[in-house]
């Protein structure tokens, strides 16, 4: 059984149309306000991606 947060999630990605933008558009979209990444690192933007970080420390992935 879905969970009300799934319901929600699925809900959004069939009803919000999916694009994909240029790194000079997220940070012009960025600028304008209309995406928010906080706290925001210019030097995280890749080309049509932003890296995020969850913790300050690198962890390797488990195996398996």
């Amino acid at each position: 059984m879905r969970t009300r947060v799934e319901n929600c999630l699925r809900a959004a990605r069939d009803t919000v149309p999916r694009v994909v933008l240029s790194d000079r558009t997220i940070r012009e979209e960025i600028e304008a306000g209309r995406i928010v990444v906080e706290p925001f690192d210019s030097d995280l933007v890749q080309p049509s991606s932003i890296d995020l970080r969850v913790d300050r420390h690198r962890r390797p992935a488990a195996d398996g």
